[in-house]
């Protein structure tokens, strides 16, 4: 019989869990994966595979002596919260808003935004934070995920700066 070197559990609240787990068992550090990604994922009801089903969930790990534990926890729809406030006027077309956040964002950070998503996902960031969207105190991580070529399409628009 092979030694065992990984148990994994599904919990309800993954923040809890390690807490508990670190607490009762001093396991940890934990590390932590948002969105774990499946290339293929396939449920099947009745023998039948169901095509509207997305499995996403997110994971910790830590070390537990020389065992691996693993919590995870499934990322459901009422999880995720998407504001479309910021999606105007239309895809592709930046607003002038958008187009200040771009620039403010490459000026004080140098950090090139596309006018397409990331631009606009800027936008609404700037705009949330000014509006107290964000209780005092929260961390908020803003992630790039990518965009940048794009805006070679918009030179025009951002010729000067």
């Amino acid at each position: 019989m092979y030694p065992l070197h990984h148990v994994g559990y599904w919990v309800d609240d993954l923040d809890a869990a390690m807490k508990q787990w670190h607490r009762d068992l001093d396991v940890g550090p934990f590390d932590v994966i948002e969105h774990v990604p499946f290339e293929e994922f396939v449920l099947t009801d009745g023998g039948q595979a169901r095509a509207d089903v997305v499995f996403d969930h997110s994971a910790a790990f830590a070390a537990w002596g020389p065992i691996v534990v693993e919590l995870g926890q499934e990322i459901v729809a009422d999880d995720v919260v998407l504001l479309e406030d910021y999606a105007y006027p239309v895809y592709g077309v930046p607003s002038q808003e958008t187009k200040e956040a771009i620039r403010l964002c490459a000026r004080l950070e140098g950090m090139i935004t596309d006018p397409v998503y990331e631009g606009k996902s800027m936008q609404g960031m700037i705009d949330l934070v000014k509006k107290g969207y964000f209780p005092a105190g929260s961390k908020v991580l803003y992630a790039h995920l990518g965009g940048a070529p794009a805006i070679n399409g918009y030179a025009y628009t951002f010729r000067n700066g």
